[in-house]
Parts: C-alpha cells; sequence; structure tokens
C-alpha cells in the first residue's frame, strides 16, 4: 500500500506543533508584559546582557548535546539546525495539552534513514541526564550555601555520576528485558554505546543546567536585591523545585508542583508571597527563553533550506 502521503502528514505534524505552541507561548508572555517590562528596568542593560548570554550559553549546550546524542545511539550526523529545531520543538510542546506533543513532533522531524526505535532511546538518555545533573547540581549547591562546606568542589563529578546512574539504569533494564518481552528493548539495548562516550554530552548538559541556575542567582540578585550568598541559595532550592515538578508526570510541565515546593524550601530567606511571585517571574524568563529558541530554530532552519537549494541549483 502506498504510504505517499506519509512525508507530508509528518511535516504537517512538525509545523502545526511548532506554530500553534508558538503562539501559545507568545499569548503567555503577552499576559504578563508589564512584569517582564518592570524586571527589565531593575535589571538594566547590564543584567539584560548577563541574562543573555547564560541563556544563549544554555541553549547552545543544549542543541550541542542533542546532536552528539544522536550520532551516539543512531550513527547518522544530525545538522545545528535541525537539532537546534529539535529542540524548539521540545520546548514549544509543553505549551500545548498533554505533554507529549513536543516528542511525538521531534520524532515525525526525524530523517527517513533514522531509526525512531534508537531516536527514543537518544530522548530517553537525555531526558535522564537532564534530570539526573540538574538534581545532582542543584543538591550540591543547596548542601554548600546552606550549611557553609564546600560541596560545590565535587561539580566536576556530577557528569560522570550521571552517566553512572545511566548504566545502572540499563543494566536493571537489561536483566527485566527478557521478562517484560517488550520489543523495543529486544532491538535497542540502552547500555548499547560505551559509557565513557557519553561523558561528553553529559559535560554539556551540566553547563546548560549551571547556565539556567546562574540565570535564577542573577534574577534573584538583581530583581530582589539579595547578597550573592542568599541569592545562589535561591537558586539552588530553585533547581531543586524543579526537579522535583519533573517527576511528578501528572502535571504538565510541573506546572504549580515546582511553584509550591519552591515556597516551602525558600520560607527561610524569602516570604511565600515573595517566593511565588518570584518563582513565576523565572516561568515568564524561561517562556521568553523558549520563544527565542524557536525564532534562532526557525532562522536556522530557513538558512539550511536556502543552502540546500544553493548547492542543488
Amino acid at each position: 500500500m502506498p504510504l505517499g502521503w506519509l512525508p507530508k502528514a509528518r511535516k504537517l505534524l512538525v509545523a502545526s506543533v511548532f506554530w500553534v505552541a508558538l503562539i501559545a507561548c507568545v499569548l503567555v508572555l503577552q499576559r504578563h508584559f508589564s512584569e517582564i517590562s518592570e524586571l527589565f528596568a531593575r535589571l538594566g542593560y547590564s543584567g539584560l546582557l548577563a541574562i543573555a548570554a547564560l541563556l544563549a550559553t544554555s541553549w547552545g549546550a543544549l542543541v550541542e548535546a542533542w546532536r552528539r546524542i544522536v550520532l551516539l545511539y543512531t550513527g547518522m550526523p544530525l545538522s545545528f539546525a535541525r537539532s537546534a529545531r529539535h529542540l524548539s520543538l521540545l520546548l514549544l510542546g509543553k505549551y500545548l495539552p498533554g505533554g507529549i506533543w513536543g516528542f511525538t513532533a521531534r520524532l515525525a522531524d526525524t530523517p527517513a534513514e533514522q531509526q525512531i526505535s534508537r531516536l527514543v532511546v537518544a530522548g530517553a538518555f537525555e531526558q535522564w541526564i537532564g534530570l539526573s545533573t540538574l538534581a545532582l547540581l542543584a543538591s550540591l549547591a543547596w548542601s554548600d550555601f546552606s550549611t557553609g562546606y564546600p560541596f560545590l568542589l565535587l561539580l566536576p563529578a556530577v557528569p560522570y555520576v550521571a552517566v553512572a546512574g545511566w548504566h545502572v539504569l540499563s543494566t536493571v533494564l537489561a536483566h527485566l528485558r527478557g521478562w517484560l518481552r517488550w520489543g523495543a528493548l529486544e532491538r535497542v539495548s540502552l547500555g548499547a554505546i560505551p559509557h565513557r562516550r557519553l561523558v561528553g554530552p553529559a559535560i554539556l548538559t551540566a553547563l546548560h543546567q549551571i547556565s539556567q541556575l546562574a540565570m535564577v542567582a542573577l534574577l534573584s540578585k538583581a530583581g530582589l536585591g539579595m547578597a550573592w550568598v542568599d541569592a545562589l541559595l535561591v537558586a539552588s532550592l530553585y533547581g531543586v523545585a524543579t526537579t522535583v515538578g519533573i517527576l511528578v508526570v501528572v502535571v504538565p510541565g510541573g506546572i504549580v508542583v515546582r511553584e509550591g515546593v519552591f515556597v516551602a524550601l525558600a520560607a527561610s530567606v524569602l516570604p511565600g508571597d515573595r517566593a511565588l511571585a518570584f518563582a513565576a517571574l523565572v516561568r515568564l524568563v524561561l517562556a521568553g527563553f523558549d520563544l527565542g529558541s524557536a525564532c534562532v530554530a526557525a532562522l536556522l532552519g530557513w538558512r539550511e533550506r536556502v543552502a540546500q537549494t544553493s548547492d542543488a541549483s
């Protein structure tokens, strides 16, 4: 049976998720324009430039990490522009009900020569390494700034511990594979890639998390007028709250859970109302990051198509 319609349907899915979610993201920012304007005024030009640099570092690290992960698990290179588009689909997908559209659109945007099952495993590793590096970094920072003991000296070990955790998970699932009789696990082994080769993407992912936490600390310092020690403590607490929000999978994007946990944890340095307002403010900044990621991805995709057209002619 001919399936000539399938590539067109995949392109339509990718385009629909991208543009509908992009509009949803813009509407979120538009509703809170006054709060964003006040934040910009408090930060000043130097603060805005610093936050932009941190978010750009975060974005670049994520895009490059995904490129490397896909290459490791599929054996096929992914262009930087397509990797950026995959990231934008993932980030924008959370603005649509259901929570799966970003992942679905990213799979639909996969080149035909790459196996979907291998890309699913690559995505599983990406999610694991993102969650584990965030949990480890936030926990170390919280322990350091709340106790005064230099737990952050353990920072270089974070990517290696995260990869070791993936190794443990792979081993457990390998033992369960026969019992589960899940076809995808029969064809693709989570532990097929030597773990030393996974350290590179883990380091890039840790760089992304550090940049995001540093952005939160800068917002605390400039936006709330806190001392650096307290601002760094607030950033670590936000990281812990984000980890909890991700783990509560029944709530899309960790909404409410993240804010509730943050308010409870930050009670010693921020009153409840200020903590809640600050958490909402960080959400808005990250929504701006999502929007910016989508715009850059669209620009890179356009440049890639122009270059391919020029080469073809």
